[in-house]
């Protein structure tokens, strides 16, 4: 076992770098989505309702499967060469996989903590004359 405890370190590095990674993208994503939901703009409200269903019906296996290998699959994509590059990298396809899925069940909490805000609060800010997007700026802390 001591022989391959190099490898195992490496790849320990490599897990906590993507795990890192990965949260970090996938709260700022979470966050904007949030806010995208919370303002209630009807079109992006129902892409970002059938992102949230798309990445939270499906196994994070296949969405790791599809995201790396899928790209091979359009002859059009290898014509851009700094874009066919970064998704046949495996560590940027399973950060992306993760921080999608990540994302996808974070927007779910966040958007839930906002709806659990009592209604008296909004109707306050509301009263003072607030935008919402002050009002997200006072409650959401």
């Amino acid at each position: 076992m001591l022989e391959y405890l190099p490898e195992l370190l490496k790849g320990l590095h490599t897990s906590l770098t993507l795990t890192v990674a990965s949260i970090a993208v996938a709260l700022v994503l979470a966050l904007v989505f949030t806010i995208i939901l919370t303002l209630k703009t009807p079109f992006v409200v129902w892409l970002v309702r059938g992102y949230i269903t798309l990445f939270t019906g499906t196994p994070l296996l296949v969405q790791i499967f599809l995201i790396y290998y899928g790209p091979g699959q359009f002859p059009t994509l290898q014509e851009y060469p700094l874009l066919w590059h970064l998704l046949s990298e495996p560590w940027l396809c399973a950060l992306i996989a993760l921080s999608l899925n990540s994302a996808a069940y974070t927007t779910q909490l966040f958007y839930g903590a906002i709806r659990a805000i009592p209604e008296g609060q909004w109707q306050s800010c509301g009263a003072l004359g607030m935008s919402k997007k002050d009002t997200l700026a006072i409650l959401l802390p």
